[in-house]
């Protein structure tokens, strides 16, 4: 997704705004996702300096409400917390954003609408990604929390692009499965901090199962949180994608013009 340059050629065009804190390990793992890539995308030398790596802003968004329980209670408190800080991003002077935390997404457009900068949107990115990366594949499992699911973000984007996903169903063992991962209150992943427990990751490889089962030919892990334990221990015998590391590819071609800003906002108004 994007070319090699030299050292001595890039100039970074426009300042990525990154709005973290969903949970609050998931966008100090999207940062080191960004530097390893530029590393890789610009080819840079071992005797690199701090100016070498780009420019960003971040904002530990630590007090947005829980995003599952604000849509599965319908109410709007996420929102608002949501558009105070991209508001806060856009006025620091970033000329986009993205927010780390998928389930988020589903405020997109509402608060997208209140921007004059565009937001980037995680799950159309990634939707795009494996269209063009993996154009034989069209059956995506999604391991994503209960408000993600509910919404149905990943299965309405991906089907843009004729891609099924294959999602358990909500309440279901695999899905409470799914949610104890990132929720449990001893060893999910919001509790443990910068540890992964074993026993989140048995649950999620039990899930994977499931997909796999059902006729998942990929996996996709559809919250921030897995992304961090799948990192840790992959799944085996079947590709998985990361969304924060297509995230992070997107974000440094919008930050270097290998993809144009202006026509991307105009063309999401």
């Amino acid at each position: 997704m994007g070319m090699n340059l030299s050292l001595h050629t890039q100039t970074q065009a426009n300042i990525p705004g990154i709005l973290g804190g969903m949970g609050p390990l998931s966008h100090v793992f999207f940062e080191q996702q960004l530097i390893e890539q530029h590393r890789s995308k610009y080819d840079l030398c071992s005797s690199m300096a701090d100016q070498d790596y780009p420019l960003w802003i971040t904002i530990n968004a630590t007090q947005v409400p829980d995003r599952t329980q604000c849509i599965l209670e319908q109410k709007e408190d996420c929102l608002k917390q949501l558009l105070y800080y991209s508001q806060c991003l856009e006025s620091f002077g970033a000329n986009f954003i993205v927010v780390i935390c998928n389930t988020s997404h589903i405020y997109h457009r509402q608060v997208s609408s209140e921007l004059k900068i565009p937001w980037i949107h995680l799950i159309e990115e990634t939707a795009k990604f494996i269209a063009h990366a993996y154009p034989q594949i069209r059956y995506v499992g999604v391991l994503s929390t209960d408000g993600t699911l509910s919404t149905q973000l990943y299965q309405q984007h991906f089907s843009n692009y004729k891609i099924v996903t294959i999602e358990p169903p909500l309440n279901s063992p695999t899905q409470k499965n799914i949610m104890n991962a990132i929720y449990h209150p001893i060893w999910g992943i919001k509790r443990t901090g910068t540890e992964i427990s074993l026993e989140s990751l048995h649950s999620l490889h039990q899930s994977i199962d499931w997909l796999k089962q059902h006729g998942a030919e990929l996996i996709v892990t559809g919250c921030t949180e897995l992304s961090i334990a799948l990192k840790i221990k992959p799944p085996a015998a079947i590709l998985w994608i990361d969304p924060l590391k297509i995230l992070a590819d997107v974000t440094l071609d919008f930050a270097f013009g290998l993809r144009n800003l202006s026509e991307f906002n105009q063309a999401h108004k």
